[in-house]
C-alpha cells in the first residue's frame, strides 16, 4: 500500500528554508516510528508531500496508518493504489473497482493528472473513467464544481495511482520542529492537555513533577506522561524528572 502525507497548512505556507526544515523533521519521524512496524517500510518526500510505501501481506497496513494518524506535523494522509498503466480501458476498471460501491446516489467528478508523454491528453482519461463509473456504480451524475466524491488519478510515465480513503492528519508543527520545553505536570487534566496542545505545536517535551503524594501519585502521573508520549512524542526521547515534595507539604 502507498500512502500520500501532506504535510499542514502551519507549515505550508513558511518560506522555503523554514518549510524544507520542517519537512525534513517530519521525514525523520516518520521513518523513525514506522521503522519499529518494519525497517523495510520506504519513507520519501519532496517539500510539499511525504510519500510512504508499506509492503503488502504483513499486515502492515493498518498499524501503518494509525501511527501516521498520531504524528503532529501531518494534515492528510491518502490512500493510493498503483498499478502499471496498460490502456485507459484498464484505469477505467481499476477506478470501477474502486469506487463503484462509493458512488450510488452520489455525483462525482474525475480528476487526472499525468506525467511524461503519453498518447492522450489528461481530459481523454477523465471522459474514458468518468463513463465507466456511470454506466457501473449508479451515480446519480457528474458534478465537476460541487461533486459529493472526487476521483482522483494521476499518471506517472508507465505507472498510475487511484487516489482512495482520505484521513485527517493531527496537524500542527513536526516534533522538534521547535524548541525543547520542560513541561510542568500533575497528573491531572489541564496539565496532560497542554502537554498534548505543546506536542502538536512541535515542541519537544521533558516533564517535570513535583511529587507531593507520595509513590503511588508518582506511578500514576508516570503512566500519564508515558501515555502522552507513546502516542504523540514517541519520535523523541524525553525526560522526566521527580522532586520529592512531600516533606514541604507536611510542614
Amino acid at each position: 500500500m502507498k500512502l500520500l502525507i501532506r504535510p499542514a497548512p502551519e507549515v505550508a505556507i513558511k518560506s522555503k528554508p523554514v518549510r524544507r526544515q520542517q519537512m525534513r523533521h517530519l521525514r525523520q519521524n516518520i521513518r523513525k516510528l514506522l521503522a519499529r512496524l518494519d525497517p523495510e517500510i520506504r519513507v520519501e518526500g519532496s517539500w510539499d508531500r511525504v510519500d510512504v510505501e508499506v509492503p503488502d501481506g504483513r499486515g502492515l497496513s493498518g498499524p501503518a496508518l494509525e501511527l501516521l494518524l498520531r504524528i503532529p506535523g501531518i494534515s492528510t494522509i491518502q490512500e493510493i493504489g498503483a498499478f502499471p498503466f496498460v490502456s485507459l480501458e484498464d484505469v477505467a476498471e481499476k477506478a470501477v473497482e474502486a469506487f463503484a460501491d462509493r458512488l450510488a446516489g452520489k455525483t462525482f467528478a474525475v480528476r487526472a493528472r499525468r506525467h511524461g508523454e503519453h498518447s492522450f491528453r489528461s481530459i481523454d482519461l477523465e471522459r474514458t473513467v468518468g463513463a465507466a463509473l456511470m454506466q457501473a456504480s449508479g451515480a446519480s451524475g457528474v458534478d465537476l464544481k460541487s461533486p459529493q466524491v472526487e476521483v482522483r488519478i494521476e499518471v506517472q510515465d508507465d505507472q498510475f495511482h487511484i487516489a482512495h480513503r482520505k484521513h485527517r492528519g493531527l496537524g500542527g508543527y513536526p516534533l522538534g520542529s521547535v524548541e525543547n520545553v520542560l513541561t510542568l505536570i500533575s497528573g491531572g487534566y489541564d496539565s496532560s492537555v497542554a502537554a498534548y496542545l505543546m506536542m502538536r505545536r512541535g515542541l519537544r517535551n521533558h516533564f517535570l513533577f513535583f511529587n507531593l503524594g507520595g509513590t503511588a501519585h508518582e506511578v500514576g502521573v508516570r503512566q500519564v506522561v508515558h501515555y502522552l508520549w507513546d502516542r504523540y512524542g514517541a519520535s523523541h526521547s524525553a525526560k522526566f524528572i521527580s522532586v520529592p515534595f512531600e516533606g514541604v507539604v507536611a510542614e
